[in-house]
Formats: C-alpha cells, sequence, structure tokens
C-alpha cells in the first residue's frame, strides 16, 4: 500500500540494472573463448565508461547506472586477474575495487550504490585477515591480531559511514548504514 509508482519505477531500474550488468558479464563469461583479450577490454571498459557517463548525464538513471558501472568494474578487476596472473591476493582487488569505485559511490549518493560498495569492502578486509591469519578462519595462539584488526577497520568503515556529517555529504542512508552495521556484526561474530 505504501509503495508509489515513482518507487516502484525506480525499484525496477535498479533491478534492471542489476540483472542487466550481471548478465553482461555472464555473456562475456560464456563467449570467453570467441574474443580476442582486446576485445574483452574493450568492452568491459566501454562498459564502465558508458555507464558512469550515463549516470553523470542522466540525473534519473544515475542510481542503477551506477550500480552497473560498479558492477563491470568488478568485472573488469576479475577479468585483468584472470588474464594477467599477477599474484596479487584476492584481497587486493577487493581493496582496489573499493578505493577506485569510492569517488563513484559519494558522487551517486544513493544506498542503490553503498550497499554494495560496503560489502566489496568489508570483503576485502576480511580477505585481508584470512591472508595474514595464514589462510586459517580460526584465530590461533600468536595470531589474534588480524582479527583484532579486522574488527577495527570494519568498526572504522561502520562509524565513518554512519556519521551524520560524512553520511550526508557521500549521501549515505539507512540502507546502506543497516549494510554496514550487519557485515560488522557478522565480523565480530
Amino acid at each position: 500500500t505504501g509503495l508509489q509508482p515513482a518507487g516502484l519505477s525506480r525499484g525496477v531500474l535498479v533491478l534492471a540494472a542489476a540483472v542487466g550488468g550481471l548478465g553482461l558479464l555472464m555473456w562475456l563469461a560464456a563467449n570467453w573463448g570467441e574474443m580476442s583479450h582486446l576485445l574483452r577490454f574493450g568492452l568491459l571498459q566501454c562498459l564502465v565508461l558508458v555507464m558512469a557517463v550515463g549516470a553523470w548525464l542522466r540525473p534519473r538513471w544515475r542510481a542503477p547506472l551506477g550500480l552497473l558501472a560498479f558492477v563491470a568494474t568488478g568485472g573488469l578487476f576479475a577479468f585483468f586477474g584472470m588474464t594477467y596472473q599477477t599474484g596479487a591476493d584476492p584481497w587486493q582487488l577487493f581493496a582496489l575495487w573499493a578505493v577506485l569505485t569510492l569517488p563513484l559511490a559519494v558522487a551517486v549518493r544513493s544506498d542503490v550504490l553503498w550497499a554494495p560498495w560496503l560489502l566489496v569492502a568489508m570483503v576485502g578486509i576480511s580477505l585481508w585477515t584470512h591472508t595474514q591469519a595464514g589462510y586459517q578462519w580460526w584465530p590461533h595462539p600468536g595470531r589474534a591480531w588480524p582479527y583484532a584488526v579486522q574488527c577495527l577497520l570494519a568498526g572504522l568503515l561502520v562509524a565513518a559511514v554512519n556519521a551524520g556529517p560524512v553520511a550526508r555529504v557521500a549521501g549515505v542512508g539507512l540502507w546502506g548504514q543497516r549494510t554496514a552495521m550487519v557485515l560488522w556484526c557478522s565480523t565480530l561474530c
């Protein structure tokens, strides 16, 4: 009953962006063998660029197109990591994805982008902890420091998105704040 047509159309746009972006990445993966490296990189880079420019030019579609740009950026990093075995740990790719898309999340100013951005940042923190703890998830005597750092970093991220001035400037809303809190609680558990 409380659903307004404008809210419904925005929800459909966001859902279409998420499904469309993942569909494009799956299409690329399905046609992996038929394309050259240059074509794959070009398609992913064009997708990121077109979606980012579209989000900039079309305020009404900013959140869905920003989400598409965010997902495509992750696909670009995944493709780069698979094509060129750089030796980077997975946490480094997630950290780079979070750092490089932070300006996008601030510019879009929507929980549509903040919720997945927070998920990527928290996964990066968690994977860093896993690497520092010797690839074991349970704390061992003498190896408790990575878990303490993980809780501290995740807590700082939660505090940043829940701080009034930061949340207002960055556009973090209730769903972004809730996402951060749920992810932090799962980190603590």
